[in-house]
């Protein structure tokens, strides 16, 4: 859903219903409605007139935003990455490869989308080998949906990142002992990486199978006033 926020912005600036009709021209009773939310439309000369008397962009009016987003990651797949207009993306184009995803969904309020989050599972060799992910979300048509979630907070990318790891540990899983067969693996932590246009910074998971850490954050999360984020085998998020 859009949100419009005139009486949030005007209770940033200090500004009264009074103050931006005697600014703009525009009767208090439309103002009010408009404030409130229970305006059915409004006109550009209105627009441009408040974002005028506010000094703004009309951008800034409004919010994208939801009661209840419910990411779901289903089955391991090989797809080609989801391309723009960047350099970097039509030389990957060019090799002609797949790449490793996820089926993924993501239930927005009443609004159903579903897509592939592609990514890559490596093997590190440093004094002892372990794991690492790379989600590659800049690749994936929800991309921009996740960098806005995340930039909200900063929280949620953890939590998905953990969501999205144990997915992939789960569907890799012949592929991994096959690896274990030659080489000892640390399983003790789990380095798990998203693109810095996302969320600047990786995380590291100590036991991917176990749960206590992310429970501490959803806990930590929950006790907040904005959100409240459920996770067993999807991601709920809800605005309270």
């Amino acid at each position: 859903m859009i949100k419009f926020k005139l009486k949030e912005i005007m209770e940033n600036k200090n500004m009264k219903i009074s103050d931006l009709n005697k600014k703009t021209g525009i009767s208090r009773n439309s103002l009010s409605l408009l404030i409130n939310g229970k305006s059915r439309g409004i006109q550009f000369e209105t627009l441009e007139k408040i974002i005028g008397a506010l000094n703004i962009e009309i951008g800034d009016l409004f919010e994208k935003t939801f009661d209840k987003l419910e990411i779901v990651l289903h089955n391991k797949t090989k797809i080609h990455y989801n391309m723009n207009n960047s350099l970097a993306h039509k030389r990957e184009r060019l090799s002609n490869k797949k790449y490793n995803a996820l089926e993924s969904t993501i239930y927005e309020d009443n609004i159903i989308r579903k897509g592939y989050i592609p990514y890559d599972l490596k093997l590190n060799f440093e004094e002892k080998p372990y794991w690492s992910i790379e989600i590659k979300t800049q690749y994936s048509e929800f991309h921009k949906l996740l960098k806005s979630l995340f930039k909200n907070n900063e929280y949620l990318s953890i939590v998905f990142s953990y969501y999205f790891a144990k997915k992939i540990m789960m569907h890799e899983k012949e592929n991994i002992d096959k690896v274990k067969k030659h080489f000892k693996v640390n399983d003790d932590f789990f380095y798990v990486s998203i693109p810095r246009v996302v969320l600047i910074g990786n995380t590291i998971f100590t036991d991917i199978e176990g749960d206590k850490e992310v429970k501490k954050l959803l806990n930590y999360i929950n006790e907040s006033d904005n959100i409240e984020v459920e996770y067993d085998d999807s991601m709920v998020i809800i605005n309270k």
